[in-house]
């Protein structure tokens, strides 16, 4: 009979209490990395076709992946302006709310105390 392992002391800091680091990139496959390759030559190449080769489909194709591209940059812009603002604005706001007491919390004022309750001793 082997017995499940002791838990470890919670004051000796082990792997687990440790944050986790986030690291800067993900981690890619090669095989993602070839299919990704492989979109970008696709996409060029349909660009090309369209400056230079003065083709219909292709000029439709790449007026709408330039649309896609530019909806996603703006949507990038307006994310980092907006991240960019609302840390502006915690910092600055951030002594005012460390200075003023705390509401008090709508549940406790509901719930009857003890001494608010009418017993037959009190009465």
């Amino acid at each position: 009979m082997s017995q499940d392992p002791s838990p470890q002391d919670p004051s000796i800091p082990g792997a687990a209490d440790e944050p986790l680091r986030e690291r800067l990139f993900p981690q890619l496959s090669l095989k993602f990395l070839l299919k990704l390759t492989a979109v970008c030559a696709a996409m060029m190449w349909a660009f090309r076709a369209g400056a230079m080769d003065n083709l219909f489909w292709a000029k439709c194709l790449s007026v709408v992946l330039m649309t896609a591209m530019a909806c996603f940059f703006a949507y990038a812009v307006m994310f980092c302006i907006a991240y960019f603002l609302a840390g502006v604005s915690g910092a600055i706001l951030e002594p005012f709310h460390q200075n003023r007491p705390l509401p008090p919390s709508p549940g406790s004022a509901s719930l009857p105390s003890q001494t608010s309750i009418p017993t037959k001793d009190n009465a």
